[in-house]
């Protein structure tokens, strides 16, 4: 097929869009749909072959103008699909796209025979040894070239090459899914930074189901009239995205706020066993005649133990309810199994936790002051005087200060105490002993006195 001078122009001197939407229309869009998918920038040589006379400067206007407007479709078109990736939109709309001009190099011949179809099948072979490596055989470089230009997996050379309506439809799916992907992103991040700060999102399971279900049904409301067309394939495969980065986002989203309430119902557990294992040591302190014999106490504290572990989890249900997307068939079923299972180890495993045995040291030394000052009231309030000796040593080696140690030793009133400090080179104390170094050996002897009145 060639130009024909009589279908490129118009009676208003516009390029004919029924030639547009022809099947030589769409032959030279797909040649510059395959140059744009390969993202090339070097400059190639496209020979345009014309049927009449080319040394019209009208003809070769409207054969350009042509060219060049089909070009500005494909680059615009490659833009508007090249927008799924929504983190790199910014930066290509930044970037200015290659013109017509840079890219390429037109030549304009006239066809009228065989013979002139040979003459241009020889520049092309010309040409193409010119552009090409000189070890790349002429066959091997007209072969490149035609299965890039006939490729059919890339949605831009489907949406180039087909009819009008066809690329309607496509374009107006990629338009739903990218706007709709926005949406579903504006949404998620307030929602991740809420979470990553350990805090639940208010009436999540709500929200989310309301979220999940008007992308979808939106998306199906817009592009239902692609559907049973030509596009129906890409219509199902953008929505498949959506719902697939719906599910990713919320399953996600619903696994942390169950780890969050999980952690919250474990700690709420532990708070509550340390006031009974308080309450339990101070019963146990109490006098026989008021308090309660061993057994009534180990049945109330097995009665309270087993009520705070089910509060405990009761709460976990209640918060985890409002997590639940049933569209998603993300429930708390598990969930709750698991935590009981938890609060239960956890119980069992109380007394040997770290902040069980921290509290019973508390326990301890609380009872110890109290039996000393009951001690110091029973012997009265007699003067006294208690003399104690301690030995400091304070070895200071060469150094700045970067090393520093202590050892010590208490029985009763008397202690020792050994240090080392490699500080002897040191400007700070320099100037402390007048310019001189400090002795190597310090002893000094502590003399106390506890003195009761």
């Amino acid at each position: 097929e060639f130009f024909h001078s009589s279908d490129l122009l118009l009676e208003n001197g516009e390029t004919s869009e029924e030639w547009k939407n022809s099947r030589l229309g769409r032959s030279l869009s797909s040649i510059f749909a395959a140059q744009a998918a390969a993202a090339r920038s070097e400059k190639v040589v496209l020979i345009l072959c014309v049927k009449g006379d080319v040394t019209s400067l009208k003809q070769q206007a409207a054969v350009m103008r042509t060219a060049e407007d089909l070009y500005k479709e494909v680059m615009e078109t490659k833009r508007i699909l090249s927008t799924e990736n929504l983190e790199a939109e910014e930066e290509r709309e930044m970037s200015d796209p290659i013109s017509f001009d840079d890219l390429y190099d037109v030549m304009l011949v006239q066809v009228e025979s065989e013979n002139d179809a040979k003459k241009v099948m020889d520049i092309a072979y010309r040409s193409a040894a010119e552009q090409a490596p000189i070890t790349a055989s002429t066959s091997a470089l007209i072969s490149d070239t035609y299965s890039c230009s006939s490729k059919t997996s890339s949605l831009l050379h489907n949406v180039l090459t087909s009819p009008r309506s066809v690329t309607s439809a496509l374009l107006l799916c990629n338009d739903c899914y990218l706007r709709y992907s926005r949406s579903l992103r504006a949404k998620m991040v307030p929602w991740k930074n809420r979470v990553a700060r350990n805090l639940l999102i208010d009436k999540f399971g709500s929200q989310a189901t309301t979220l999940y279900n008007s992308i979808l049904q939106n998306y199906d409301y817009e592009t239902c009239s692609v559907s049973g067309g030509a596009a129906a394939g890409y219509r199902l495969a953008q929505r498949s995205k959506l719902e697939y980065a719906l599910t990713r986002d919320i399953g996600e989203l619903f696994r942390l706020q169950l780890a969050i309430c999980e952690s919250d119902a474990i700690k709420q557990l532990q708070r509550k066993l340390l006031k009974l294992r308080k309450a339990d040591a101070l019963s146990k302190a109490t006098p026989p005649k008021e308090g309660k014999d061993v057994e009534e106490r180990m049945a109330q504290s097995y009665d309270d133990n087993a009520a705070a572990v089910r509060a405990t989890s009761f709460a976990f249900d209640t918060k985890a309810a409002e997590l639940e997307v049933p569209p998603l068939q993300l429930t708390k079923t598990q969930a709750s199994r698991d935590v009981a299972a938890k609060l239960y180890d956890t119980l069992n495993n109380f007394d040997k936790s770290a902040i069980a045995q921290l509290q019973d040291m508390k326990l301890i030394q609380k009872t110890a002051s109290r039996q000393a000052q009951i001690k110091k009231k029973q012997r009265g309030t007699e003067p006294s005087i208690d003399i104690g000796l301690n030995l400091v040593a304070m070895f200071r080696p060469d150094g700045f200060g970067n090393f520093q140690g202590f050892a010590g030793y208490n029985l009763g009133p008397y202690g020792v105490t050994v240090g080392v400090q490699n500080d002897a080179d040191s400007l700070e104390v320099l100037n402390q002993f007048g310019g001189l170094r400090p002795p190597f050996l310090r002893f000094q002897p502590k003399l106390n006195f506890d003195i009761e009145l």
